[in-house]
């Protein structure tokens, strides 16, 4: 393993990319259920994204509505 200051060659491009895509998915959606209180028909609106492309989101970042609901 060749390192380069504190990052190693194992920590590449697509794996830190993928990484950051996803703690950026997660934040946005979380987001986005708090600021529509776990509405996902408007919070998907806003978002400009299907429903079923919402809820795949949510389901791969283990997020579920009823959390966000008052």
């Amino acid at each position: 393993m060749i390192r380069a200051g504190k990052a190693s060659v194992r920590e590449g491009f697509f794996r830190l990319r993928s990484e950051c895509r996803d703690r950026f998915e997660r934040d946005y959606l979380t987001d986005l259920l708090r600021r529509f209180e776990g509405d996902v028909s408007l919070a998907a609106k806003h978002a400009q994204l299907p429903r079923g492309t919402f809820y795949r989101l949510l389901k791969k970042h283990a997020l579920t509505p009823e959390d966000f609901r008052t």
